[in-house]
């Protein structure tokens, strides 16, 4: 048995990307009949899944060479789809001025910084369910809205549809939360997730709040105007109280004066009070 020191181990720094997956491809060339997998191993990676056919082994490596070539990617892409008998025979020529791909051309493909935030924390605030009369009426609305909608910006063109801007899923759950819609931030992912309704900073959320808070306006619920009545009545009642309180301590300070100005009133006329010792004179 041979020292594992004295196997070569290969130089990572100078391997041939393309020909590594070359030949790794070429092993996979046999379409497998598919068989009952054992369970992997404790803490081990299952194998490679093998190609089912020639096909999806071509297309494989079509792919992986893509990915991994260091020259113009366009080769690859080309010989796979044929592209220069397609060319001659439509016609077709590139662009002038037209980007290549990010290995000839890598100024004019820059890499995108993506910054994760913080998850989305917003909960909107409970809500009555609507009636059945406010569902209908919301329900109603996003539909003419949405057709408004792609007859304004989205028309001469049949790619992007109105049940793909706003899909009927979509406005069922938005009238069954009919009251609960006042805020855009309701259409991110951890509440309704309406991508439409976030894209643009809330460009179509914002609208489709305006139609459904225009609604709420004519469809007000029960629940909360019987709170709000209570609310009123009880600040009346509490200033009742405060104005039968004060009505009291005016009362309090009129008797007051009044019976200090009428003790106040004398007729000029000495008088004794008293016996032995303790007699005084005082005005009457």
């Amino acid at each position: 048995e041979e020292d594992d020191d004295m196997v070569p181990r290969p130089d990572l720094h100078h391997i041939n990307r393309e020909a590594a997956i070359e030949d790794d491809e070429d092993e996979d060339t046999t379409p497998v009949v598919p068989q009952k997998r054992a369970a992997p191993a404790q803490g081990g990676r299952g194998r490679k899944r093998q190609a089912k056919n020639l096909i999806e082994t071509r297309d494989r490596k079509f792919l992986s060479a893509f990915i991994a070539t260091a020259a113009c990617r366009r080769i690859p892409w080309n010989v796979f789809f044929a592209n220069k008998d397609k060319g001659i025979f439509l016609g077709i020529t590139t662009p002038a001025g037209a980007r290549c791909c990010d290995n000839c051309e890598p100024t004019r493909f820059p890499v995108k910084i993506v910054v994760f935030g913080a998850p989305q924390t917003f909960k909107p605030r409970r809500a009555a369910k609507p009636s059945e009369e406010l569902s209908d009426a919301v329900e109603v609305a996003l539909t003419r809205w949405r057709s408004r909608t792609i007859s304004t910006n989205f028309s001469g063109q049949r790619t992007i549809t109105g049940k793909m801007l706003l899909n009927d899923v979509l406005i069922n759950q938005m009238a069954g939360r009919a009251r609960a819609l006042t805020d855009v931030r309701i259409f991110d992912a951890n509440n309704i997730s309406w991508a439409w309704g976030r894209a643009n900073n809330y460009h179509y959320g914002r609208q489709v709040i305006d139609v459904i808070g225009a609604l709420l306006m004519e469809y007000p619920d029960p629940q909360a105007l019987a709170r709000e009545q209570d609310a009123r009545e009880h600040a009346f009642s509490q200033l009742q109280t405060m104005a039968r309180g004060e009505h009291h301590a005016k009362l309090v300070a009129i008797f007051d004066a009044c019976y200090h100005a009428v003790e106040s009133q004398t007729t000029e006329k000495m008088i004794t009070k008293g016996r032995g010792a303790n007699r005084v004179s005082e005005p009457e």
